[in-house]
C-alpha cells in the first residue's frame, strides 16, 4: 500500500519447478532456494531450508526427500517483481541448447533492446562494495521458478547461458520453446532480491 493509499504489486509467489517422477514416486526440485523466503505451497506457511544438507550428488531428489518427511509436497519462492524491468522471451533472437563442462544449459542471444535492459537490472543489482548484497536472477517459465542464479557482476553482452539441474532432453524442449515462440510471454526474468522482509497481517 502505497502513501496515497492507493496499491501496488511488488512480489508474487512462485512454486519452484519439479522433474519427472522417478522410480521411488518423487519429482526432484529444479532450484534450491536456500536463502529466499519460501512457504509450504498448499498450506502458506514460512519455512526454512537451514537444516538442509544434501545427501547425493543430486540435490533436487535430496530436497524433496527431505520435504516428503516434514509432509510438504511443494514450496513456493517470495519473488519481487516491483523493479520495473521487463525481459521476456520477446527480447529472445535465439536460444540453442549445448553442453556447458558436462551439465546441459542454453545460450540465449537477445536483441538490441533485451540486451540493453538485462544490462540495467544486473548493474543496478551487482552486489555493493561491502559485497554484503545477495541479488538473484528468477528464470520463470509456466509461473515456476526453474534457475535463479546470483548476479555476480552488470551483464553486457547479447548473450547469456541457463544452466542448472536439467536433463539435455529438457534442455533441449526449452530451447525449442524460446525459439519457436509458440508459447508467447511464458519465460520471464525476474529480479528477486535477499534482504529483511517483514509481513505484516490482517
Amino acid at each position: 500500500e502505497t502513501k496515497d493509499g492507493s496499491r501496488m504489486l511488488i512480489g508474487k509467489w512462485v512454486q519452484v519447478a519439479r522433474g519427472p517422477i522417478d522410480s521411488t514416486g518423487l519429482k526432484p526440485f529444479k532450484y534450491i532456494p536456500r536463502t529466499s523466503v519460501i512457504r509450504d505451497a498448499v498450506s502458506g506457511k514460512r519455512l526454512s531450508l537451514g537444516n538442509f544438507q544434501p545427501a547425493t550428488a543430486n540435490p533436487g531428489l535430496d530436497l524433496a526427500r527431505y520435504l516428503r518427511k516434514r509432509k510438504i509436497s511443494d514450496i513456493e519462492v517470495l519473488v519481487f517483481t516491483g523493479d520495473g524491468y521487463h525481459v521476456d522471451d520477446r527480447m529472445i533472437l535465439s536460444a540453442t541448447s549445448l553442453d556447458s563442462d558436462g551439465h546441459a544449459a542454453i545460450d540465449l542471444h537477445f536483441t538490441p533492446a533485451g540486451a540493453e535492459e538485462l544490462t540495467r537490472l544486473t548493474g543496478n543489482n551487482k552486489p555493493g562494495p561491502d559485497q554484503t548484497r545477495a541479488s538473484h536472477l528468477a528464470i520463470i517459465l509456466d509461473n515456476h521458478i526453474l534457475s535463479a542464479p546470483r548476479i555476480i557482476e552488470e551483464i553486457r553482452s547479447q548473450h547469456a547461458f541457463i544452466s542448472g539441474t536439467f536433463d539435455a532432453a529438457e534442455v533441449e524442449n526449452l530451447a525449442a520453446i524460446l525459439r519457436g515462440g509458440a508459447l508467447p510471454e511464458q519465460l520471464t526474468l525476474v529480479f528477486r532480491e535477499q534482504r529483511p522482509l517483514v509481513l505484516k497481517m490482517p
